[in-house]
């Protein structure tokens, strides 16, 4: 498998589009990743038009209207082979469907579960909403009030369905049904919680920009992580910008992300920013994540100790550096 299959994800920004074509769309996407002929896991980003869809298990008694009642709204309702009970869906809601190899990408369900969870949150948290997850129901809330939904499938290891976050639809429709099958439940969105309109395409920025992770200053990059992994070693890593020309990357869609901007600390702070001034942070700030202590050496020193049972002695390294290297398997860092 190559390098960008085991470490990207490729992103499909949709538009509005019918339930059943996206659900057949996802259907071929998992045969697809299962028999290998898309070797890269798979984001789907779209809104639907208004429908309501029924998990395979789940019972017609958490829909309150009557089905003539939705016929007359013009809203279809379709049973599904996704977990979970009834729920709605409609412009102004972000839907985010990854089609994933969970095994591949060592994930539990679990874990992917609350991965959903967390893009929502903190996607939520951007526009100054603190909402949290509710361990007794699953998805994300503002209080009492439930803001996003999750609602996984899993066929042959491949893991789709996915999140769904209300930016700025009409909640009337929940008051037709018990939402996800929960009686005496308020659902809100983020319009609602900020009483004025929120544009759904700064949403979408917002949780493309949380699966391609690195790091953001606003709706800017500020530096990115990439890395490989060959036989249980990593190698690659990250990248900041300090004080770098940006023009290059207007050349480019960085990341694979179309429409975004990078930014430097520089840009940010308007003033030149010392190098080796950041490179001493970040190996501080190395140390106190990763709980290592950093041990200076050079590419000479570090050519002894790729020899055969690491022969420190002759790599004229002080004894007490032998010491830590011996005894606490420190990490090596070379400055050039």
């Amino acid at each position: 498998m190559n390098d960008l299959s085991d470490k990207k994800w490729l992103c499909i920004e949709l538009p509005a589009t019918e339930y059943r074509e996206a659900w057949r769309l996802q259907s071929d996407l998992v045969a697809a990743r299962k028999d290998k002929s898309i070797g890269t896991d798979v984001v789907l980003l779209l809104e639907h038009p208004p429908v309501f869809t029924v998990g395979n298990n789940s019972g017609m008694n958490n829909l309150t209207v009557s089905k003539k009642s939705l016929e007359k709204a013009g809203i279809p309702l379709i049973r599904v082979e996704r977990g979970g009970d009834i729920t709605f869906h409609g412009p102004g809601q972000l839907v985010m469907y990854p089609v994933i190899d969970l095994r591949a990408a060592r994930l539990s369900v679990l874990d992917h579960i609350e991965k959903l969870e967390e893009v929502m949150i903190r996607t939520a948290r951007d526009w100054g909403i603190m909402a949290q997850r509710n361990l007794a129901n699953r998805g994300v809330w503002v209080g009492k009030n439930k803001l996003g939904s999750v609602v996984i499938a899993i066929r042959r290891g491949i893991s789709f369905h996915g999140m769904a976050l209300n930016v700025n639809l009409s909640l009337e429709p929940f008051g037709w049904i018990n939402p996800c099958g929960l009686q005496e439940i308020a659902m809100t969105s983020m319009e609602q919680e900020l009483s004025h309109r929120v544009a759904l395409d700064w949403v979408l920025v917002a949780v493309r920009r949380l699966v391609d992770g690195g790091v953001w200053v606003g709706k800017n990059k500020l530096g990115s992580v990439g890395i490989a992994i060959r036989r249980g070693i990593s190698f690659h890593g990250m990248a900041l910008n300090v004080n770098l020309s940006l023009e290059p990357f207007g050349w480019i869609n960085p990341c694979g992300l179309q429409e975004i901007a990078m930014t430097s600390m520089e840009q940010e702070l308007s003033h030149r920013v010392a190098m080796n001034q950041v490179r001493e942070a970040v190996k501080r700030h190395l140390e106190a994540v990763f709980g290592v202590e950093l041990v200076m050496t050079s590419l000479s020193e570090l050519q002894c100790l790729q020899e055969k049972e690491l022969r420190v002695a002759g790599c004229g390294l002080n004894e007490k550096l032998q010491g830590k290297l011996s005894l606490h398997n420190r990490s090596l860092c070379h400055i050039s």
